[in-house]
């Protein structure tokens, strides 16, 4: 035994002598190198000759890393929260000058391999002191937490909390047991920045749970048949008032730093949060933490934060008041989130200087998948007409920051809303052309969301709690591609896994990125559960410059510092990190595109100060030192608005102070399927002069239950309520609402009635009057459409005007063709004319409806924007209207289309249109080639209409139905007995479903979502789409008119759901 511990001695002895034999002599390799410039110096980088972008993957065999992440099926099914996987810290531990690779294990140790350059590393776990047995490692940071030059660890393992182990300098480590770290809970990411300016790095860590329920039970009291929670697990669950068992998370852990490495944590609950209000919080968030990241996100030079939350837990965005203490972001100004949110990661994706950022959740972008995916979401509860409401979608989230601090998400505009059960995104400009591109890793062990193996284990009863472990066996595994997509610069990103080697198969979790082999570019580490970790070499061969920082006081390396390659105009900004990848850290290097010279490198410190470097060159290594930088004698930047300096219209909601309230209506028991709520189209807006005091006066229509209000404008200082006269005007469930006259004179109102909803005995009907009841008037229509515009011309010449009643839609019958009317003025009475009943007899679905002078002939010619087909343009032959769709080219712009309006936007002399549609950024996707589709018909064979979506499916170039089986057999039960897996329904085609059908069954189509502008050519229109912020959100609205006093007629858009 002696001569063995000898012997083991003396090679330990070896390995620290040739650790530190390697340490002096690339340290003196790497200061030959360096040249030195008055803000720090800069190296060349080795880059590449070629014209190559994407990764190569190094074998263990060439590297030497020989590491997998185990996890056995037996222990997983122990805790499912082991399949969360664990991680990857990059850093020059040895300040050798290269990056080397600390990678957490579950099942075992964890290990840190050494740089050797030219690929090779070697294991020096067991000198460094950072193997962490005996316990289940999940996230790992290197990071100087002491300021002492070097880079510490911090370690994270589920249910041992976060430990710290301090660098003396060489790569040996000492863990500090009295750290202030706290010791349990299930610690998953961390992340580091100086939250409060005192120079140090504090610290969050994002806690999940140390075990679930999932895998070890539940017991509950059953006290005379009522269930509740036992006092002892009141912490750890809630009950939620239908009886639902909801499992709490763990509260995260704020740190902060004294400067010497020692932490506390800080409470909830003393001021450190704020709510919305700011209110200081009174409770701890108990939220299954998953990621989180600091990021000056308004740039105002404090670190913000955002923390990733899984399950029904929303995910939390606090800004930083720059003392240290964080309020959460305004409801308004993030409008939905992901519901299992992953990993986050930040980028200035379109240059405009704000970053925006992406967050990851578990939807497949593979039709077949999808069908058989259950997303496990809690229900939420209903919250209709509530603007402050955040939902939570089971997709990923693009948060597009607008720069006044609020966001756009555009997930389905870029194409990147779906990438599978995905872990870490991250933005890294991979073909070096000055745009961040995104790659992202995703797999599981086990399938969990498999609706069939869900069925399975379900049949076979209830499961003991001695048996729960074996439970999780009975999904099938999850192996699947990474994801890479390349940023097109416009704010879209196109799909290039296979062209960059980036679809390596299997489950990738953890990943950071590094200049492995000092050629200026970012490589790529991943560890992979259960498979051989993943060393990705960057194959980009276009410029670059790359920079690191060496920090004054205890930020060593400027954690926190925003970094900008300034190129004339073209400006890329990153932003120096510590952590803040899923259970993963960056080594702190940022990289940058090179653009045409001259160019400028930009640094701002945490502290405020400013660093300038004038005229650098295309492939060299800055490192940029802060005791060079000069003081900033300026405040911090405030957060910029976006908005112009003097803004053309200004809020004044206040004088008005209406609230529209639409009550829930539930369509889908009168129609089942139905691809939209007609019932949430909001009220009707009119101005017109309705007291004849010479003002126009604010008509908003109501909905169920509401009638006609009208506010007088008192000389536009105040909006005065009007009691409702007598009367039809004094009627309910009023909609559209249409106003004429002579100002100065009491108005004439016409509006709607449709009866959609309660299907009155009334039918749909028009009805109208003036001020005081002095003139009253309704008009029954002789079909059961529902009456959605109305528009008022003088078509005939008579000098009378007439008026148009668009149909929206037969309830009950969406989406069969509706009819429309046109009346005629004899004497006080409305006569329908007789003659046009046959071009308007089930016209289309009509949301909208303008009458404009397209051929310039004096005579008003009639457009209809109609959902599920063309605009309809209708010319005026003397009073008589002919369909001239197709003559002026618009037969196959069909569209969702939702508004109209006219003006002469080029300035010709020709009328032109603009017309809404869904727009670019929902899950509907349309091109001529494929066109969204809508089958309807008696598909069940029981007398009800039922509709069916469809989608294409490029993956096997087949139109598919975009519901799943559960959502269509609801309403059409036959397709339990057709398809009695969901996997055999996701292999069915929009052919095989309908095939069995006997009736007629049949379709509208959109072929484009784009909202347009159709320029009038004379005969025809040349359409242009809208500017992208138009395409960003379904348009329901338009008006025009010269808001800036330019000459030019403007459009307004009123959008969203």
């Amino acid at each position: 035994m002696n001569d063995e511990y000898q012997r083991g001695g003396l090679i330990k002895l070896f390995l620290s002598l040739k650790f530190i034999s390697w340490l002096v002599l690339l340290s003196i390799t790497a200061r030959a190198e360096w040249q030195t410039i008055p803000s720090g110096r800069w190296k060349p980088a080795n880059v590449p000759t070629g014209n190559s972008q994407g990764f190569h993957r190094l074998l263990p065999e060439v590297t030497g890393v020989r590491f997998t992440n185990v996890l056995s099926d037996e222990v997983a099914g122990q805790n499912q929260i082991r399949l969360n996987g664990s991680g990857v810290a990059l850093g020059d531990v040895d300040g050798d000058g290269k990056v080397d690779i600390y990678l957490c294990r579950l099942e075992g140790p964890n290990a840190l391999y050494r740089n050797l350059g030219q690929w090779k590393f070697e294991e020096v776990t067991e000198p460094a002191g950072v193997a962490c047995n005996y316990q289940f490692s999940t996230g790992a940071t290197f990071a100087d937490v002491d300021g002492d030059g070097d880079l510490d660890l911090l370690v994270n393992s589920i249910g041992g909390g976060t430990r710290l182990f301090l660098n003396n300098g060489t790569g040996k480590f000492t863990e500090d047991t009295n750290s202030g770290l706290i010791r349990r809970f299930g610690a998953m990411s961390m992340a580091l920045a100086d939250i409060d300016g005192d120079g140090d790095l504090d610290l969050y860590v994002a806690n999940y749970r140390v075990s679930t329920i999932r895998s070890t039970g539940l017991a509950l009291l059953n006290t005379a048949g009522v269930r509740s929670i036992r006092p002892e697990d009141r912490e750890q669950l809630e009950m939620t008032a239908e009886g639902r068992i909801l499992e709490r998370g763990e509260p995260d852990i704020l740190y902060l730093n004294n400067g010497h490495g020692k932490f506390a944590a800080q409470s909830w609950t003393e001021g450190r949060f704020l709510d919305e209000e700011g209110l200081v919080l009174s409770v701890a968030p108990y939220d299954w933490g998953l990621s989180v990241a600091f990021r000056d996100i308004n740039q105002d030079g404090f670190p913000d934060l955002y923390v990733c939350n899984d399950f029904h837990t929303p995910d939390r965005l606090w800004l930083n008041d720059g003392k240290g203490s964080f309020r959460a972001i305004a409801r308004t100004a993030l409008r939905n989130t992901s519901t299992f949110s992953m990993g986050i990661d930040f980028a200035d994706i379109n240059r405009d200087r704000w970053d925006d950022f992406i967050v990851l959740d578990m939807l497949s972008s593979s039709h077949r998948r999808r069908m058989m995916q259950n997303n496990g979401k809690e229900p939420q509860e209903s919250s209709w007409g509530l603007s402050t409401n955040r939902p939570q979608f089971d997709r990923n989230v693009l948060q597009l920051n607008r720069g006044d601090g609020t966001y756009a998400e555009t997930a389905y505009y870029a194409g990147v809303w779906a990438t599978g059960w995905a872990w870490a995104p991250v933005f890294l400009d991979v073909d070096l052309d000055g745009f961040e591109d995104l790659l992202v890793t995703t797999g599981n062990q086990f399938d969990t969301q498999d609706m069939d193996a869900e069925a399975r284990i379900l049949a076979q009863g209830p499961w003991p709690k001695e048996r729960l472990a074996k439970k999780l066996l009975q999904f099938p595994p999850l192996a699947s591609r990474n994801v890479a997509f390349k940023n097109l610069g416009d704010g879209r990103f196109s799909d290039t896994s296979a062209a960059w080697n980036w679809n390596t198969d299997g489950v990738s979790q953890g990943v950071a990125l590094a200049d492995l082999d000092n050629d200026g570019d970012l490589d790529v580490v991943v560890n992979r559960l259960n498979d051989a970790v993943g060393l990705f070499r960057n194959e980009a061969t276009a410029g670059r410059i790359s920079v690191t920082l060496k920090g004054v006081g205890n930020n060593t390396q400027g954690i926190g510092a925003r970094i900008r390659l300034v190129a004339g105009d073209f400006v890329q900004e990153q932003e120096m990190m510590a952590g803040g990848r899923y259970l993963s850290s960056d080594a702190s290097m940022r990289v940058f595109a090179t653009r045409s010279p001259p160019m400028n490198i930009e640094v701002r410190w945490p502290n405020g100060r400013w660093t300038e470097v004038i005229s650098v060159s295309s492939n060299r290594v800055y490192e940029l030192n802060e005791n060079a930088s000069v003081v900033q004698t300026q405040k911090p930047r405030e957060p910029q608005s976006a908005k112009p300096e003097s803004p053309i219209f200004v809020d004044a909601s206040d004088r008005l102070r209406d609230r529209h309230v639409t009550p829930y209506f539930n369509e889908l028991e009168r129609q089942p399927l139905l691809s939209r709520h007609l019932a949430q189209e909001g009220p009707s807006v009119s101005w017109v002069d309705f007291d004849g005091d010479g003002w126009d006066d604010l008509l908003l229509g109501g909905a169920l239950g509401g009638s006609l209000t009208v506010y007088s404008n008192k000389k536009g200082s105040e909006f005065k309520l009007l009691p409702m006269p007598a009367g039809e005007l004094g009627l309910r469930d009023l909609g559209t609402v249409l106003g004429g006259g002579t100002r100065g004179q009491k108005a004439q109102i016409w509006a709607s009635a449709s009866s959609y909803r309660d299907h009155s005995a009334q039918g749909p009907r028009l009805v109208g009057g003036n001020a005081d009841a002095t003139m009253t008037m309704r008009i029954h229509q002789v079909d059961p459409s529902s009456t959605s515009t109305l528009a008022m011309a003088d078509m005939d010449g008579d000098g009378v005007l007439d008026l148009f009643a668009g149909g929206r839609v037969i309830p009950g019958r969406y989406p069969e063709p509706a009819s429309s009317h046109l009346y005629h003025r004899v004497g006080q009475q409305w006569v329908v004319s007789e003659p046009h009943e046959v071009i308007f007899k089930e016209i289309g679905l009509v949301t909208s409806a303008v009458w404009t002078d397209l051929n310039a002939d004096g005579w008003p010619d009639l457009v209809l924007a109609c959902e599920w087909g063309p605009l309809k343009v209708l010319m005026n032959q003397q009073g008589r209207l002919k369909d001239q769709t197709e003559a002026w080219g618009l037969t196959n712009h069909t569209g969702l289309w939702m508004a109209v309006a006219s003006a002469d936007f080029d300035g010709d002399g020709r009328m032109d249109l603009v017309a809404a549609n869904t727009g670019l950024n929902t899950e509907y996707q349309a091109s001529a080639e494929h066109p969204l589709r809508l089958y309807y018909g008696n598909l069940g064979g029981d007398g009800r209409l039922l509709t069916v979506e469809s989608e294409w499916d490029e993956e096997r170039g087949l139109e598919v139905p975009r519901r799943d089986l559960n959502a269509l057999a609801a309403a059409w039960p036959e397709l339990r007995e057709r398809y009695t897996s969901h996997q055999a329904f996701g292999e069915a085609s929009m052919k095989d479903l309908l095939a069995p059908v006997s009736g007629v069954v049949r379709v509208v189509e959109a072929k484009t979502l784009l909202s347009l502008v159709l320029l009038n050519r004379g005969d025809h229109f040349e359409a242009k789409p809208l500017p992208t912020e138009a395409q960003l959100a379904p348009a329901f609205g338009l008006t025009t008119g010269d808001f800036d006093g330019d000459g030019f007629s403007d459009i307004f858009v009123a959008q969203n759901f």
